[in-house]
């Protein structure tokens, strides 16, 4: 049978180009007698030194076509560190060709492994050694002078990191400057986290209703990249990073993501005053479900040394939503305002009607394509209906999405057309989220004391946002069969004194964050 020889070529860069490389040893081949029909030509770019000889594609390649294909006797390079630069994968690689009994011809020094009888040459072996020295000497030579070029570099205050970070782009002269697309999402990132809104997660949906990073294919992968900005320090400045927020924004979102850490996992996501409500030993009390009903959600402190600290949700959320709403309605409600916030909430929900949109329309043109290929034969039923199942399941969600958000507008819609905005809205028909936001702009937080363990009496410190004020509560729940309502009896008013909060928040490193509102009356 006719013999096959294999050229080749390798470049370490994606920037260098192989037609020199490839044309010589091709000429090479052909006055060996191989012509175009005998020849296997293998062309890669990947580093020579940094990767391992099994990590390598064009050795993997090289090394299958010798397994396969038994008719190939010779392999053609251009030089030794074209194979590679390291000495471990050059002798390994001589091996691998005096097993097969392949000729391996370097041109540039030129070399061949085997003398015409088969065996190898005493020159090659000599040349071998001297050379993969060589070429590991040079090798780290440019090591070092890419080190010192680095290092000038960043005396220079050019950034020698690679591609430039999200939210940047690099000069020609290799200097970052912010490039205000993708900076402007660093920016919605940090500022809607720091409200204390949203976790990671709720925080990379609502990036994705709104249209950003269409390119993650799932929400897992979109909640990594916002965590991996979130920490970033570099976003507010330093010698090589123009600032892209202020440095007080970044110290905020730290604290909200130790928060996020430290506070308790419970099951509060339906819960009005989840994350405000402490005990007295400064423990954020979080949600749960009641074990032997399964019904009543409770918070409830499990870290507290004495005793398990509980109240039933269905004993303050009610009473802390009708103090909330006269707080809102004394301290902070005017018609300006609202209505600057429900345009602001109605130009969202557009944005993220219209984000839905184009979203149908797409999974429409994808379910269309499907069937298309079905029809020309190109893909099998059972397939086709697993891709068009699929997408008809997305396209579901985003249909209900886009509904909800039309109903939301019309709903703020309806609320705007009232001149009289300030005394007329209905808060109780605010959605849950836009209910925990009115809540938290009034309270800061609530302390629950109960004077001894499974006490039907608690005692309530409502710590203000409004004013310096506490409000004083006893809450008496009913017990046992009893029918009564549970009833907040307010004793007293009392100044907040300094470290209140810090000394009940010892425990978690809590630090307040200012959200003080726009107005502010004095109690």
């Amino acid at each position: 049978m006719d013999k096959v020889c294999v050229c080749f070529c390798r470049v370490s860069t994606q920037q260098q180009d192989l037609v020199q490389q490839t044309n010589a040893i091709i000429n090479e081949a052909e006055k060996m007698g191989y012509d175009k029909k005998h020849r296997i030509v293998i062309q890669y770019k990947e580093s020579g030194i940094t990767l391992a000889e099994n990590e390598r594609a064009g050795i993997d390649k090289l090394k299958e076509s010798i397994n396969k294909n038994s008719n190939i006797e010779c392999v053609i390079c251009w030089e030794l560190s074209r194979i590679a630069r390291r000495a471990d994968v050059i002798y390994s690689m001589r091996d691998f060709f005096l097993s097969h009994k392949i000729q391996w011809v370097v041109l540039n020094p030129y070399m061949r492994l085997l003398e015409n009888d088969g065996k190898m040459s005493q020159t090659s072996s000599i040349m071998l050694a001297l050379f993969t020295s060589l070429a590991e000497s040079e090798m780290e030579i440019k090591r070092e002078r890419f080190k010192r070029g680095k290092a000038r570099a960043r005396e220079l205050g050019k950034y020698t990191g690679g591609a430039a970070p999200f939210g940047y782009a690099l000069t020609k002269d290799c200097y970052l400057i912010v490039e205000e697309k993708s900076a402007s999402v660093v920016r919605l990132m940090f500022t809607m986290y720091a409200t204390g809104k949203y976790s990671i997660l709720s925080l990379s949906r609502e990036l994705k209703e709104l249209g950003y990073f269409d390119s993650f294919t799932t929400l897992p992968a979109i909640r990594t990249f916002v965590y991996k900005i979130l920490k970033q320090k570099n976003y507010y400045g330093d010698r090589f990073h123009p600032p892209v927020i202020s440095e007080s924004l970044y110290n905020e979102v730290q604290i909200r993501l130790k928060e996020n850490i430290r506070f308790p996992k419970g099951k509060g996501d339906n819960m009005l005053c989840k994350r405000l409500i402490y005990d007295d030993e400064g423990y954020c009390m979080s949600g749960r479900r009641k074990e032997k009903t399964g019904v009543d959600n409770i918070y409830c402190s499990q870290l507290a040394t004495n005793y398990k600290c509980s109240i039933a949700q269905k004993a303050v959320d009610p009473y802390v939503w009708i103090l909330a709403k006269d707080l809102y309605h004394k301290h902070i409600m005017n018609a300006t305002k609202l209505k600057r916030q429900q345009a602001e909430r109605e130009d969202v929900l557009k944005k993220k009607m219209l984000v839905a949109k184009e979203k149908i329309e797409k999974i429409q043109t994808m379910i269309d394509r499907a069937e298309e290929r079905y029809i020309h034969g190109n893909i099998s039923l059972e397939k086709v209906n697993n891709i068009t199942d699929s997408l008809r399941d997305e396209k579901k969600d985003w249909v209900k999405k886009k509904m909800l958000y039309s109903e939301q507008i019309r709903l703020l819609s309806q609320q705007g057309s009232n001149d009289a905005i300030s005394e007329t809205l209905d808060l109780d028909r605010l959605s849950f989220e836009d209910k925990c936001d009115l809540v938290r702009s009034v309270i800061e937080r609530i302390v629950i004391r109960r004077p001894k363990p499974r006490c039907f009496i608690a005692e309530a410190d409502v710590y203000l946002r409004v004013s310096d004020n506490v409000y004083q509560y006893v809450i008496k729940t009913p017990c046992g069969a009893s029918r009564k309502k549970t009833t907040w009896q307010k004793i007293g008013t009392r100044k907040r004194k300094e470290g209140d909060i810090k000394d009940l928040s010892r425990r978690w490193n809590h630090i307040p964050i200012n959200l003080t509102p726009e107005t502010e009356s004095k109690e």
